[in-house]
């Protein structure tokens, strides 16, 4: 477990803007026996619909460490020290007994609590998350974290979590029951997927994500018509460039409109060790209200080429057409032929263009 003491003024810096009302992480000090690398990913919701956080991590061991045999929680994941004003706190077996405990959620178990900030579920994705609660019907006081009783992890041995935050709809009561709807629904137990999709050369899955595989720069396949009560978390991964755009695309949909995803970069070019030329791979993550949303979909790069450097940007205009902006950042004249991704809005379109070093051009691309 690693304690650390945080100054509120070396918290929220006066020279960092905030959002919303939530501080930026900054960095106190090093763990000398671990690395951490964590990630948390927001995924877009509307009005009246719950709002998912996915939260991730490895933890790398710098030396050997042997674990506490003495603490609840020898590896804690989130302390959460103050009271927090709650009508009622209660997991999948029902509510928290008055005083302390110290229960393993289970796979696609989860714990609910309602407050001032509305009501809040945390789902745990693998068996061995345990929640540590003090409750007095009243005010809940909790902890997240693993029990490894005296376990030894070797230099260089890696730790994985993974959790998901839920914030239900305002004014939504508990006794809707969403919690256990979303556990379902999204298949958080690992049990049964509850959406079916069909493809001819793509690796799917669902476990909280849709997880998707990109083949030529995109997955191309049919996500069939499901009934949530939730949007649908989707994850493309194995086969997408961050230099190209990347867009979700619902053929035969009217009236489209262009909404390019933020990719994120599995690993550095260096910690890959990457050929020149060649970058990483990237993955996307996007929602869909599949009770609406749903059929033929293509999720990945709109155009592609044979130059990984290139930079190609697509644009929609305002009369539904497209146009296509390309950057040569190298320091060498290119010659290349950009081609729409089949199964995409362009699909068929391709045109041949040379670029002098650091020429951006645009074109019409249809």
């Amino acid at each position: 477990t690693a304690n650390r003491v945080v100054k509120w003024k070396d918290y929220v810096p006066t020279h960092q803007p905030t959002i919303n009302g939530w501080y930026p992480y900054t960095k106190n000090s090093d763990l000398a026996p671990i690395e951490v690398v964590h990630e948390d990913v927001d995924l877009h919701h509307d009005a009246g619909e719950p709002a998912f956080q996915w939260n991730a991590g490895t933890i790398t061991f710098k030396q050997d460490v042997t674990l506490s045999d003495k603490e609840p929680l020898n590896i804690l994941l989130a302390n959460c020290n103050t009271n927090v004003p709650t009508n009622i706190a209660y997991t999948q077996w029902g509510e928290l007994k008055v005083g302390e405990s110290l229960i393993k959620l289970g796979k696609g178990g989860y714990v609910t609590w309602g407050g001032q900030m509305g009501n809040v579920t945390v789902f745990a994705l693998d068996g061995n998350l345990i929640l540590r609660a003090w409750y007095d019907g009243k005010k809940l006081v909790y902890n997240f974290g693993y029990s490894f009783p005296g376990r030894q992890f070797k230099a260089d041995e890696k730790f994985s979590y993974q959790t998901v935050v839920m914030r239900w709809p305002t004014g939504m009561p508990l006794s809707d029951r969403l919690d256990a709807r979303v556990a379902a629904a999204l298949n958080l137990s690992g049990d049964r997927p509850s959406v079916t999709v069909t493809s001819g050369f793509s690796h799917v899955g669902l476990r909280f994500f849709l997880s998707l595989s990109a083949s030529n720069w995109a997955f191309v396949g049919r996500i069939n018509r499901a009934f949530l009560g939730a949007r649908l978390p989707v994850c493309v991964w194995g086969g997408l460039s961050s230099h190209w755009t990347v867009a979700a695309w619902r053929k035969g949909a009217p009236g489209q409109l262009l909404v390019p995803l933020a990719l994120r970069t599995e690993e550095s070019k260096n910690e890959l060790k990457l050929p020149e030329g060649v970058l990483p791979l990237s993955t996307a993550y996007l929602s869909l209200d599949i009770e609406k949303e749903y059929g033929d979909f293509f999720i990945g790069n709109l155009v592609f080429c044979d130059n990984p450097k290139l930079w190609l940007r697509v644009l929609q205009r305002t009369d539904g057409g497209f146009d296509l902006i390309a950057h040569n950042p190298g320091e060498t004249s290119v010659t290349t032929t950009i081609k729409g991704n089949p199964g995409g809005p362009l699909e068929g379109w391709s045109q041949g263009m040379e670029l002098k070093p650091g020429e951006e051009k645009r074109v019409r691309a249809e």
